[in-house]
C-alpha cells in the first residue's frame, strides 16, 4: 500500500505539473489519457485496500464511512473552488489567438490545476510517512509488519488470473463501465451546457458538487 501510494502520488504529480505548464495539445492529451490515469489507478483503489489493512473489524465500518464523507466534502469544496476561479478571477479559457501571441498564460483553469498540483504535492509528502503494517483483528491494538507476497511477474499474473474473486470483480467492473462513462460524460458536457444557457457567471461547480 505505502509503495503504491508513493509511486502513484509521484506519477500523478508529474502529470499535473506537465498539464499546468504545457502549451502543447499532444502533451496535454498524453498526460490526461496515459500518465494521470496510471497515477490515479495507484491512488483511490489502493486507499480502500489500505483502510481494510490498517483497521480492525470493529473499526472498519467507521473508517470506510469516514473515508466516504471526507471524499464527498472534498468534492464539495472543489466545486466551490472552480466557481471562485472561473467567476471571480475572470480570466476564463485562453483563446487560441491569445496562446499564439503570448504563449503560456495563467488562466483560471490553470489556477484550478495549480490547486491540484499543490494538494498532490502534500499527498506525496504524506505518502512517505506511511508504514507497511497490518492491524491484527484477533488482538485489540495489535499490529505487525506487513510483507507483500513475493514472486515473479508471471507467477503473480497466473495466480491472479486463477482467482475466482478477480473474475467476479472484473465482471462487475465491465457491467458498471457504461454507467461510469455516463457520469464522466456529464463531467465534460454539463459545465458547457450551463454556461451556454445561463451565462459565464453561473455557479456550475457548486451546482454539480451537490450530487457528485
Amino acid at each position: 500500500v505505502a509503495k503504491s501510494l508513493r509511486i502513484g502520488s509521484l506519477v500523478s504529480l508529474l502529470a499535473r505539473v506537465c498539464i499546468f505548464v504545457t502549451t502543447s495539445s499532444k502533451v496535454l492529451l498524453f498526460q490526461m489519457l496515459v500518465t494521470l490515469p496510471i497515477g490515479n489507478s495507484l491512488g483511490i483503489p489502493v486507499l480502500t485496500t489500505g483502510i481494510r489493512r490498517y483497521t480492525s473489524e470493529s473499526s472498519r465500518g467507521f473508517a470506510f464511512g469516514l473515508f466516504y464523507v471526507v471524499m464527498n466534502v472534498a468534492v464539495l469544496f472543489s466545486g466551490l473552488s472552480i466557481d471562485a476561479f472561473t467567476i471571480w478571477y475572470k480570466k476564463g479559457e485562453a483563446l487560441e489567438s491569445e496562446v499564439s501571441k503570448e504563449g503560456w498564460t495563467f488562466t483560471s483553469y490553470r489556477a484550478i490545476i495549480l490547486t491540484g498540483v499543490v494538494t498532490n504535492a502534500i499527498q506525496c509528502v504524506l505518502s512517505f510517512t506511511m508504514r507497511e503494517i497490518k492491524v491484527n483483528s484477533s488482538t485489540v491494538g495489535s499490529m505487525s509488519n506487513f510483507r507483500p507476497k513475493g514472486g515473479t511477474f508471471s507467477q503473480i499474473l497466473r495466480e491472479t488470473l486463477a482467482s475466482p474473486s478477480f473474475w467476479q470483480v472484473f465482471v462487475v467492473c465491465l457491467i458498471t463501465m457504461n454507467v461510469r462513462m455516463i457520469f464522466r460524460h456529464l463531467d465534460a458536457t454539463l459545465p458547457k451546457y450551463m454556461v451556454r444557457e445561463f451565462g459565464d457567471d453561473v455557479p456550475k461547480g457548486t451546482i454539480y458538487s451537490i450530487n457528485p
